[in-house]
């Protein structure tokens, strides 16, 4: 699958952003504030490409599913992902510097969208017809970024950097309409910039989950 919009960014006023990465202040783990203009409205192309395959690697021809096992995955990517739920609002799109200054102490900025890859691989084996498992492995990461010219959207959010995300769920369905689940999930985040946390600088972020869901098929 494919698919394309544009929106219009119209000319913005003085501004507070984000500046990622530099290594040339006092202490380089903090964010950096800057103040940007844009002078002009711009039209930018959000688009995606995406695909997906799914493998029977043990089959059957019958409706009973004991024994089977299969692979499913699916990857994408793309620009300004905030709309297709790749991505955050605040973090689709990004102020980049440009070569003029609006005051010595403003940037001049246009606007650009942040570009992401990403996918996942599922396997799948069913027990018995009733119980089944589910593996799954995901990754988002963002590409092609310049952390020199990075102004941010915001001074308040930082954009992901790479997400991978595991799942491992037990499922039990009893009838085609019910279906129960009990899920482990781990999630690992880099982000662009390190922040400081008890006076040691890290850009991880990571979350262990154990949930149980259940499902009524209508």
């Amino acid at each position: 699958g494919a698919a394309w919009w544009q929106d219009r960014y119209r000319a913005t006023g003085v501004t507070v952003g984000r500046q990622f990465g530099l290594n040339d202040q006092a202490r380089a783990d903090d964010f950096i504030r800057r103040t940007v203009f844009s002078n002009h409205q711009e039209y930018l192309n959000h688009w995606l490409v995406e695909g997906s395959v799914f493998i029977p690697v043990i089959p059957t021809t019958s409706k009973n599913l004991a024994g089977t096992a299969s692979l499913l995955t699916q990857w994408f990517i793309g620009a300004g992902l905030d709309g297709y739920w790749e991505d955050f609002p605040a973090n689709g799109s990004s102020y980049l510097k440009l070569d003029y200054r609006y005051s010595p102490t403003i940037d001049g900025c246009r606007r650009e969208l942040l570009k992401r890859w990403g996918g996942f691989v599922q396997a799948q084996y069913y027990f018995t017809n009733q119980w089944f498992l589910s593996l799954v492995y995901g990754i988002n990461r963002a590409f092609d970024v310049n952390l020199r010219t990075w102004r941010g959207d915001t001074d308040k959010t930082d954009p992901v950097k790479l997400n991978q995300h595991v799942y491992g769920t037990l499922w039990y369905q009893p009838i085609k309409a019910l279906k129960f689940g009990l899920e482990y999930t781990y999630v690992r985040t880099q982000y662009f910039q390190k922040v400081r946390v008890d006076s040691v600088g890290t850009d991880l972020g990571e979350n262990h989950r154990v949930m149980f869901c259940g499902f009524f098929f209508f």
